[in-house]
């Protein structure tokens, strides 16, 4: 059944200071923009009904004035654009919304979506609602015929594959996959979708990149708890204490004891340049994560965010050295990311509520002559962030000696959403190169309100010290759920069989590949014991953070998924 749609006219949006800025980056005489609620409803709302919602959405503000219908007399010199949700996307604010309207009581709300190119969609027309709100059949796996057309074109099809996902497949990797699926290789079969996104060889290597950038620490491993091992560094701390809830009183208290601190630095380049505010935002959310999820639990303190980019060309303010080598159309300029991304890092720092305390900015372009001269410079910018954390000692390695079989895999957080699909592979692409297609549906959005309430459900846990229900934990970032789940039982020591349906999502038409390899924010996979799975949803319903359970773990060392 479809849902009932109310359409609600909201208050103007821009300042006249926005108004004549954005005028003027568009050529026109003048811009208005407004909002207009979509609420999709179970039922006709009653009069009173649709008074409180109007109350909820607008407060004291009035709908805008300026809001005309585009067919009317004299508009003929106006072009009216409608900014919409793109399929399968829920914007933060929605979410946010719709979780405050359900908590005041109004449980007929099914969902409302209030541009960003990423997460949202243009067009001169109304959204179709219908598209907006419609419940679809799930999408089944997609096998790629790689030998229904001969051996012969198989490594043509599977480049054809490699290249319309985004996989980021080098030519000895595609080869190892052509004899791997070949009719009489080891699997003997035509590949799914789902699997090309999670490849891994098996075959042991001598020394690697990875084991030199190790050396440092090999070198030198004076104070460091762990290092390249968890989600962030642990380094040796100092007597202090805690400031945490007592589980038993309920009472804020300082627990004194040794601190360890968490460190970590990590880069969100890729999705910075294709759209630099929630590209920013979910690479400091990003990172934030990677703090929370040291050990058994840990807490994010103080981050930092740093960008280098090249040539920043400000209009009426270009530098005699600055030179122009152009972008592709769906990249920013340097400008643009230096005005927006600083500000989608610092507003998911603050609405999460660690502060954002450091940071660096940096412009690069210098000319060689080595006969034939080229540029080189920051084109694919950096986006670069940082922090520091701390970590109980008894809880600040994983450790797999408490973990029996029968213990549950838990996802915590937001849904499964549409996007961030094959994000890191659209990163190890060279600028440019990859489609704006595949660059669009690889970044994704950012929601720090839902990240708080797992740090929330985190620090509960761990103000229980060794008795946390949480016995292993790692955050949900690249590669989406097809990385993170068999991490997580891989260090387990066990494997599990994965119910990809039991996976809480925000489309229900999303195809397997799309829900395991998403890279949906604010998640983080858990291993809880039988015994304390009511402790955890328990603080999971008092927090409002969502969770899935989507596996008892075996006995045997195999992950896998079902549909």
């Amino acid at each position: 059944m479809e849902p009932q749609v109310l359409s609600i006219p909201g208050p103007p949006i821009l300042s006249d200071f926005r108004r004549a800025a954005l005028a003027g980056k568009i050529g026109a005489t003048d811009v208005q923009a407004s909002l207009i609620f979509y609420v999709a409803l179970h039922k006709q709302a009653t009069a009173l009904e649709q008074a409180a919602l109007k109350r909820l959405l607008l407060g004291d503000l009035e709908p805008d004035a300026h809001h005309e219908d585009p067919k009317a007399a004299g508009s003929e010199k106006k072009a009216v654009y409608y900014i919409s949700p793109r399929r399968s996307t829920i914007s933060p604010w929605s979410s946010k919304a719709t979780n405050i309207v359900h908590v005041c009581g109004y449980q007929g709300i099914v969902k409302h979506k209030l541009y960003d190119r990423m997460t949202e969609e243009l067009s001169p027309h109304p959204p179709d609602l219908h598209a907006m709100f419609a419940e679809h059949a799930p999408a089944p796996a997609k096998s790629i015929p790689l030998y229904d057309h001969g051996v012969d074109r198989a490594r043509e099809l599977l480049s054809q594959a490699n290249t319309e996902l985004g996989l980021a497949l080098d030519p000895s990797e595609i080869e190892y996959l052509v004899e791997a699926y070949d009719p009489g290789g080891p699997l003997g079969r035509n590949p799914y979708d789902v699997e090309l996104f999670m490849i891994v060889d098996g075959e042991t290597k001598g020394r690697t990149l990875f084991e030199l950038i190790r050396s440092t620490h090999a070198a030198n491993p004076q104070s460091v708890i762990s290092a390249y091992s968890d989600n962030a560094a642990v380094i040796a701390g100092s007597a202090g204490s805690h400031l945490a809830a007592d589980p038993a009183t309920k009472e804020w208290t300082q627990t004194e004891g040794t601190v360890h601190y968490i460190v970590k630095v990590e880069t969100h380049n890729h999705p910075t340049a294709v759209s630099p505010y929630p590209g920013s935002a979910t690479g400091s959310g990003g990172e934030i994560r990677d703090e929370g999820s040291v050990g058994r639990g840990s807490k994010p303190k103080m981050g930092l965010s740093g960008f280098a980019v090249s040539e920043l060309l400000i209009p009426g303010f270009i530098q005699p050295w600055e030179r122009s080598m152009g972008k592709p159309a769906h990249i920013a300029s340097g400008l643009d990311i230096m005005i927006d991304a600083p500000l989608g890092s610092s507003y998911f720092n603050n609405e999460f509520g660690r502060p954002c305390l450091a940071g660096f900015f940096r412009t690069l372009l210098t000319v060689t002559d080595d006969g034939q001269q080229e540029m080189w410079g920051y084109h694919k910018p950096i986006m670069l962030a940082g922090g520091v954390g701390t970590v109980r000692p008894e809880l600040a390695l994983k450790k797999s000696d408490g973990i029996t079989p029968g213990a549950y895999t838990v996802i915590l957080g937001g849904p499964a959403m549409l996007i961030g699909l094959g994000g890191s592979a659209a990163s190890s692409v060279s600028s440019g190169s990859s489609t704006a297609d595949i660059d669009f549906a690889s970044v994704q959005r950012g929601n720090a309100e839902v990240q708080r309430r797992v740090q929330q459900v985190i620090d509960a846990c761990t103000a229980m010290g060794v008795a946390s229900p949480i016995k292993l934990i790692h955050d949900v970032g690249g590669g989406g759920l097809a990385n993170a789940l068999p991490e997580l039982v891989h260090d387990a020591g066990y494997g599990a069989t994965f119910e990809l349906r039991e996976i809480d999502n925000a489309d229900h038409g999303m195809s397997p590949m799309q829900i395991w390899c998403c890279k949906a924010q604010e998640r983080y996979v858990v291993v809880v014991a039988p015994e304390d799975l009511p402790v955890l949803k328990k603080i999971a319903d008092r927090e409002r953070c969502g969770y899935s359970v989507v596996d008892k773990q075996l006995t045997y060392q195999q992950a896998e998924k079902s549909d």
